[in-house]
């Protein structure tokens, strides 16, 4: 059918009466036509036409099609022919011919990248963001574990979670923090430099946290939890707006609503945790997309991420030195960092490629 085609054109563009002249501006278009059927077809990729390009840029006729390649098909090969016999004519204008090619390699890349969104998108869909119920309850939290390994055992106190709330299902993602903030401040980004939309986001401060809180309570018509008094931050507890979990919070989401006497959610098994978490062993070194791996589940709610991926900002008060506390580990810690009682720590106000951040709400008004 190609061929046929091929030899549509030629006949129109070479007809054998010599008193009938061929414009070279009609032969060129017909050219061009043949060509982008070729393409169309597969026939000529786009490494082919960046042959074209490079010998018309060096003002040379090169036939993108080479019949010298190795297990070049019969179809490959008569489209050579033709190809060469318009090639051959001395009635192309190269500079409509490069300017087509140009403009058809770039279209071509466009149109690649576009369908390898939607690939993506339609393989991972976009994270929503998403609150689940955390029911009040009450557990024994370690208070002083510093950073030493949970398996230390130091003193404990019960505690008691007075209110229910509800808590994000996943960190918060690159492509919910730019919809709501404009920007995207994250290190681990695509090598074209656009964001991984459902990797959670890091690379911002605990401040920065605080703002995202705020702007999604105004956006949801709450109250902001947070406002600043004499320059200095402070958090409002009868408002019913988002905020940072308390470290104490922190502890008791990690131990599954104070249910799990383990030094994870799941049990003691370390084995587990690569079912559960992306930390040293199985990370590469890098984030992940949220909600990839196994959840923990509270009263039939799914939680992702809980430990693992980043470390996750809490909402305790900022310490006389700046500093915030962490709760869950990252990927770039070893496994006894997930331990639901060890903690890290950070400057407030220094983001940092290994933090990111999960926000809650109290469901009661406190009295």
């Amino acid at each position: 059918m190609i061929y046929l085609t091929f030899l549509l054109h030629l006949s129109v563009a070479m007809a054998s009466n010599p008193c009938e002249r061929i414009l070279k501006e009609d032969v060129t278009q017909k050219f061009i036509s043949y060509l982008s059927e070729l393409s169309e077809k597969k026939i000529l990729m786009d490494r082919e036409l960046l042959l074209l390009i490079e010998g018309l840029n060096n003002g040379e006729w090169i036939n993108p099609i080479s019949k010298n390649q190795k297990d070049i098909s019969t179809i490959a090969l008569i489209q050579y022919e033709g190809i060469q016999n318009y090639l051959n004519s001395k009635n192309l204008n190269n500079a409509s011919i490069l300017e087509w090619a140009i403009s058809h390699i770039s279209e071509s890349s466009r149109i690649k990248l576009v369908r390898n969104k939607i690939e993506e998108e339609t393989k991972y869909p976009i994270q929503k963001i998403e609150f689940l119920p955390i029911p009040k309850g009450n557990f024994l939290y370690q208070v002083d574990t510093g950073f030493v390994p949970y398996m230390m055992g130091q003193r404990k106190k019960r505690v008691v979670i007075k209110y229910p709330s509800e808590v994000m299902s996943t960190l918060v993602t690159q492509k919910q923090w730019a919809d709501l903030m404009g920007s995207n401040p994250s290190y681990f980004i695509k090598p074209d430099g656009s964001m991984q939309p459902n990797h959670p986001v890091e690379q911002v401060s605990f401040f920065d946290a605080v703002g995202f809180a705020n702007k999604l309570s105004e956006q949801n018509g709450f109250k902001p939890a947070y406002s600043y008094v004499n320059n200095k931050l402070v958090l409002d507890n009868q408002a019913r707006g988002y905020r940072l979990p308390t470290d104490i919070e922190q502890v008791y989401l990690l131990k599954a609503a104070g249910r799990s006497f383990h030094a994870y959610h799941f049990g003691e098994d370390r084995d587990q945790l690569q079912d559960y978490a992306w930390f040293q062993e199985n990370s590469g070194d890098t984030t992940h997309a949220v909600a990839m791996l196994k959840p923990m589940i509270i009263d039939g709610h799914e939680f992702y991420d809980v430990i693992g991926n980043v470390w996750e900002w809490g909402s305790s008060d900022v310490s006389e030195d700046g500093e915030v506390r962490l709760r869950g580990g990252s990927f770039a810690t070893a496994d006894w960092t997930l331990a639901a009682e060890h903690h890290s720590n950070n400057q407030a106000k220094v983001p940092f490629a290994q933090i990111g951040f999960r926000l809650v709400r109290t469901l009661n008004e406190k009295k």
